[in-house]
């Protein structure tokens, strides 16, 4: 009994480890070489949303160029900079993210053009930038 207890944490752990690791899938790609993205299980109200998050979550490991950090210290949030330069990494990881396809990078640009608040507004002019030319 004694013995028993003692593995316990340990089979618990390695059975999370391995449910991890199952999650842990990577993601489709398309003939293209893009990252497919299925909201065929998504309910209509949250497309959108799932949208966002899926692109976010496959663009987690992205590293920003330079010239990207330096952009994203150089705007001033005094109170809340931290938490926006987060939400702003997040969005530039996702355009500088190469599987990303040209289109839900279109799809992003314009849903946060749409968005008028104090953590997006500086990054439109390079969302239009990539509207208009294809890249940042």
């Amino acid at each position: 009994m004694r013995l028993s207890l003692v593995f316990l944490p340990f089979l618990v752990f390695m059975f999370s480890a391995f449910a991890n690791a199952q999650s842990q899938q990577s993601p489709p790609i398309n003939n293209e070489g893009y990252i497919e993205i299925d909201l065929s299980n998504s309910l209509e109200g949250n497309k959108i949303i799932d949208r966002i998050h899926y692109l976010n979550i496959y663009s987690q490991e992205v590293e920003l160029p330079i010239e990207a950090l330096q952009f994203l210290a150089s705007i001033d949030d005094p109170e809340f900079h931290d938490k926006l330069t987060y939400q702003r990494t997040e969005i530039l990881k996702i355009l500088y993210n190469e599987r990303i396809s040209p289109s839900d990078k279109e799809f992003l640009c314009e849903f946060y053009l749409g968005v008028d608040a104090i953590g997006i507004v500086p990054l439109h002019p390079l969302l239009q930038r990539y509207l208009d030319e294809g890249t940042l």
